[in-house]
């Protein structure tokens, strides 16, 4: 235990206490090393579905009733619900998932007597669609995850808020690793409902279930590599585009943060620059590779003119940068570097392996409001 001091803190909380010890002797005895508790919690709901089919009450496959769930807590995720969705709401949302449901889930179920078989076949929606869906309806209500919220009527909710919070950030984080088998499953819902960075980012737990789930999906362990790893998946391109726009951006930073915080008319300047700047760009362009290519020839000009393009496309993007670090965007690139910063942070990557994937000076940026 002292060897591990990450897995003492998690399972020193009350509610992660209980299902570590609900599902310590079969899964995680043998591995505590890399357990977290995005990976408690993986494993205690999914010895909850397995639980369930035993009962044999159930017509839905456990990785069918993992689908409805992890969609289910994505709407509410979405829709900002706080751990309550109403009856009517949560009818919708199962009729919605029958329709968009990959086939790729029901075919994944392994240890059946015989081949499995998709949803639609299973049950009678020819004969009696009606029935069918409330079947299935009644299936997802007692599975073992959502139980009746007796503070209002007509009312469901997770039996524990982690719950959905955890399965949120799960179907992100699948989505984000860009696996096959899992990007088709988790796309179909983060499409479905619109799920966003954004959703992920403004709730703190969520966000640190969001991480763990990435790091698991990752599955490295030194923190340097899954710091870079982490950064790759969230935004993509090389480490150095990363470390020089960066760069730029916290030098701006550095030296115009007053204006930038303070002056009303940043977005106004910062269109009426770009603008500026694409007009003089097309103009300057054209004359200079004109120049260059019949001074230095044409393999040596369009070598510099790439590298003009290089540098105001750096430069633009570190204006856009600030841009998004001053107005809070949830879509802008800002963003998503913030999301990486916070991501490493709830890992418990420290300052410093931070710094060495982005670059010390750019640590200003997400240090500093």
């Amino acid at each position: 235990m002292d060897k591990n001091a990450q897995f003492a803190e998690n399972i020193s909380r009350p509610s992660i206490l209980r299902m570590v010890a609900t599902v310590w002797e079969k899964k995680l005895s043998k591995d505590k090393g890399q357990i977290n508790s995005a990976r408690v919690m993986d494993e205690y709901i999914k010895s909850t579905y397995e639980r369930q089919t035993k009962k044999g009450k159930h017509q839905l496959y456990d990785v069918e009733r993992a689908y409805f769930m992890e969609a289910i807590a994505v709407y509410m995720a979405v829709n900002d619900l706080p751990n309550q969705i109403s009856s009517h709401q949560l009818s919708q949302v199962i009729r919605d998932l029958i329709d968009i449901m990959p086939k790729a889930v029901s075919l994944s179920v392994r240890n059946l007597k015989r081949d499995p078989q998709v949803l639609t076949q299973r049950f009678d929606f020819t004969g009696n669609k009606q029935l069918a869906i409330e079947s299935i309806e009644n299936d997802v209500r007692n599975c073992g995850l959502l139980v009746t919220d007796l503070t209002k009527d007509n009312t469901f909710k997770f039996a524990h808020k982690s719950f959905m919070e955890f399965l949120a950030a799960k179907v992100f984080a699948d989505w984000m690793v860009r696996k096959e088998s899992k990007n088709q499953v988790a796309g179909s819902i983060v499409n479905q409902f619109k799920l966003k960075r954004k959703h992920i980012f403004r709730q703190l737990e969520i966000r640190a279930f969001f991480g763990e789930m990435l790091a698991n999906n990752i599955k490295e362990t030194d923190k340097l590599k899954l710091s870079e790893n982490l950064l790759q998946s969230l935004i993509g391109y090389p480490l150095v585009f990363h470390k020089i726009i960066l760069l730029i951006s916290a030098k701006m930073w550095q030296r115009f943060k007053h204006y930038i915080l303070k002056n009303d008319l940043f977005r106004l300047s910062f269109l009426f620059a770009v603008a500026a700047f694409a007009a003089v760009f097309a103009v300057v362009s054209a004359a200079v590779a004109a120049i260059l290519i019949k001074e230095l020839g044409f393999l040596y000009g369009i070598s510099s003119l790439l590298m003009i393009f290089i540098s105001s496309f750096l430069f633009g993007a570190s204006l856009g940068l600030l841009k998004g670090k001053k107005e809070k965007h949830p879509q802008s690139l800002w963003m998503n570097y913030e999301l990486w910063y916070q991501t490493c942070r709830s890992l418990n990557i420290d300052h410093d392996t931070m710094a060495k994937v982005v670059g010390k000076s750019a640590m200003v940026l997400f240090e500093e409001d």
